[in-house]
């Protein structure tokens, strides 16, 4: 697993590297611009953010966001 010097630490309950704030996850998140990444709060801490992939969905344009991530 490549590892950001950038991130605070791993969340073990979602798996991913977490974040202090949206702006620093979200320049690590255009480094990964052909991977289609995005930046959204922890769930467990939603002071923290992760940057994690965008579904294929919302890439093609049949759901928004809103709509893939609160549908359900």
């Amino acid at each position: 697993m490549k590892r950001s010097s950038r991130a605070l630490g791993y969340c073990p309950q979602c798996q991913k590297l977490l974040y202090t704030d949206r702006k620093t996850a979200k320049k690590v998140a255009r480094q990964h611009h052909e991977d289609h990444k995005s930046v959204y709060p922890c769930p467990i801490n939603p002071i923290l953010f992760h940057v994690g992939g965008v579904p294929d969905e919302v890439i093609s344009g049949a759901l928004t966001r809103g709509e893939y991530f609160h549908a359900g």
